[in-house]
């Protein structure tokens, strides 16, 4: 893998030439303050990149104090640390994009891949690793955070993000999704097959964090003030039945693949309001309004 990545890197300097070398850098800090119905916190971000015409490094380190996130954790510090970079191509027609993360550049090209990996540290049992990939076509991302690309696959926490977005130079509009799943690990497969979980299921209720997942779909606005300062609004719902869709049905079920490829991938059942596995849509807990406003935030998790 990392032989991989390095060629990944390399290959736009030896496929231009050096007479296309023109060095860049840039260091970014901003203070990060969340407000909303699920996560509230304060913190710090630092940023950093090295880069050419058509491939960039990154770096970065985050640090918060959250008085709640999501899976009802609270008053806890967490640490995420950022490794990345990308390729980019094309014209430069583009403007700057306003946010600075691992899988995103800071060229005006018009077509760019990027990955990133991150570590999640904290001292409430909750830290991890995780990946993302991010295509850039003109003013368009798709980002894609997932557990898989950091190389664990355990659908544990942090479970999987999608954010598709696009940007002018002051504003982003973005749609979104995150969904927060508990503890996985020790637990057991029970393969008996239950209404809509064909191949059975993994009880994550007696784990921790096993009684409250999250399947958030939103809408979001971003605007840049001030130089590097943004800030912005999210608006969406919260609900099971979300969640159950994207990570049970098209994630481990393959509902967008064609049916003759087995599948072999248990559900997380939907959660009723007192955190119990329920397996009919009547009984799941009620949706939940989800906002979020922001200044120099905005991250998936």
């Amino acid at each position: 893998m990392s032989r991989l990545l390095f060629l990944f890197f390399l290959f736009p300097i030896l496929a231009f030439g050096q007479n296309r070398w023109k060095p860049n850098a840039g260091i970014k800090a901003t203070v990060l303050i969340t407000f909303g119905s699920h996560q509230n916190s304060l913190g710090l971000k630092l940023d950093s990149y090295l880069g050419n015409d058509f491939t960039q490094l990154n770096a970065g380190v985050t640090t918060r104090y959250f008085l709640t996130n999501f899976g009802n954790r609270s008053n806890f510090g967490e640490l995420r640390l950022s490794a990345g970079g990308g390729v980019m191509f094309g014209k430069g027609n583009n403007p700057l994009n306003m946010d600075w993360e691992g899988t995103l550049h800071q060229s005006k090209s018009e077509y760019s891949i990027g990955y990133a990996h991150y570590w999640y540290l904290d001292r409430i049992g909750t830290a991890q690793r995780s990946g993302a990939w991010n295509i850039g076509i003109q003013r368009f991302d798709i980002l894609m955070e997932n557990d898989v690309f950091g190389g664990q696959a355990k659908d544990r926490f942090r479970t999987g993000g999608l954010i598709v977005s696009y940007r002018d130079s002051l504003y982003k509009a973005s749609i979104g999704l995150a969904i927060w799943t508990g503890e996985t690990g020790n637990t057991t497969w029970d393969r008996t097959p239950r209404p809509g979980a064909p191949n059975g299921i993994r009880d994550l209720t007696n784990n921790p964090f096993g009684k409250l997942n999250h399947g958030i779909l939103y809408g979001e606005i971003k605007h840049r003030f001030v130089g590097v300062q943004t800030v912005g609004g999210r608006i969406g719902w919260d609900s099971e039945q979300i969640r159950h869709v994207f990570q049970n049905k098209i994630s481990h079920d393959l509902v967008l693949l064609p049916k003759k490829m087995k599948r072999n991938t248990p559900h997380y059942p939907r959660l009723n309001e007192e955190g119990e596995n329920v397996f009919t849509k009547k009984e799941v807990r009620k949706p939940r309004f989800y906002f979020q406003t922001f200044l120099n935030d905005g991250l998936p998790y």
